[in-house]
């Protein structure tokens, strides 16, 4: 039998999983999405909606989103907009003097 070690504490009550095995990202309640920015015009600050596959069971989660654009930061996150468990929405604003297009980077944890 492998051995077991704590993983964490939810609800009061230690949860196990065997050494060495692989734990998947949902079993943490972490999620991650890329998604793209569609072309934003110059200066213009354009929403960005991310939708969970599979939502949170609550809006209890940390959120943090970086945006690339050419692979040069010329999209900024400017604010969050909206939470929910199953989206959320960032504003995205265009820094450059032309059309941007880019992606959202987004990982989210449950509290």
């Amino acid at each position: 039998m492998a051995s077991r070690i704590p993983l964490c504490v939810i609800t009061g009550e230690e949860q196990e999983i065997p050494v060495g095995d692989i734990i998947p990202l949902n079993y943490l309640n972490i999620k991650t999405a890329r998604v793209s920015t569609g072309s934003i015009l110059t200066t213009v600050i354009a929403p960005i909606t991310v939708t969970w596959p599979t939502p949170f069971l609550d809006t209890n989660y940390t959120v943090s989103a970086t945006c690339l654009a050419s692979g040069i930061n010329l999209l900024e996150v400017q604010s969050m907009t909206s939470l929910t468990p199953s989206s959320v929405t960032f504003s995205v604003k265009n820094l450059s003097l032309s059309t941007v297009s880019g992606s959202l980077h987004v990982v989210a944890v449950h509290d």
